[in-house]
């Protein structure tokens, strides 16, 4: 019911709703979800049940959402790039590897990886090609001392959808480490983790997951 569905959202009744995939308006019911978190902590200790039972279940949820194997893959962090400088800081890398990704990607998928230049990690860049990161041209920046792919499903300021699937087999058959920010598409368009070999997938909720800012 499209109509019932609208009415979720109150900024419908005000004007033509056009989403650029910045952040996503809060539907009624998740408002009201927050609501009552908020009422649950004025009581103190006595919320932390409720707050407890909330994680797995979320856990959960996640896991079908991307495919993972299991729930206990999934860590909850503040945003998107809380989430990939966490991998940055955590991967095993030394002086003389590098890592490859594209001169498109959002400054939260470039700038931690960057950073390793201090330990002597190569960062090196792609020139994107329409707007995008092309197999093709990936392949001439691996090398043996590849330890981390970085790319985006979709390019933030492009829209250019990258060959996500493609780029993760690339990776999976020459043991490289694939790193993926999918909040540009995650909950608006389907995203198997496993199928596309992803090691790392890290999002936040504010987009197309439509919830708010501030986890990831």
């Amino acid at each position: 019911d499209l109509k019932e569905f609208r009415e979720q959202f109150l900024v419908t009744q005000e004007v033509a709703y056009l989403n650029h995939a910045a952040t996503a308006p809060l539907a009624n019911r998740t408002a009201e979800a927050m609501h009552d978190i908020v009422e649950d902590l004025r009581k103190g200790d006595r919320s932390f049940e409720v707050r407890q039972n909330l994680t797995p279940d979320l856990r959960e949820a996640i896991r079908q959402l991307i495919n993972a194997r299991k729930p206990e893959e999934i860590a909850f962090t503040q945003n998107t790039a809380h989430a990939l400088n966490i991998v940055a800081h955590s991967l095993p890398l030394k002086s003389g590897d590098n890592i490859v990704f594209t001169n498109m990607e959002y400054p939260a998928n470039a700038y931690p990886w960057m950073n390793l230049g201090k330990k002597g990690v190569e960062a090196r860049i792609v020139p994107h090609r329409e707007g995008g990161l092309y197999l093709s041209d990936l392949s001439e920046y691996v090398d043996d001392r590849t330890r981390v792919v970085a790319a985006s499903t979709v390019e933030f300021l492009t829209g250019f959808k990258n060959d996500v699937p493609a780029i993760g087999e690339f990776c999976r058959q020459r043991g490289i480490t694939f790193v993926v920010d999918g909040i540009q598409s995650l909950g608006a368009a389907p995203l198997d983790a496993q199928a596309c070999h992803i090691d790392v997938l890290a999002a936040g909720a504010l987009k197309w997951m439509m919830g708010p800012a501030g986890i990831g």
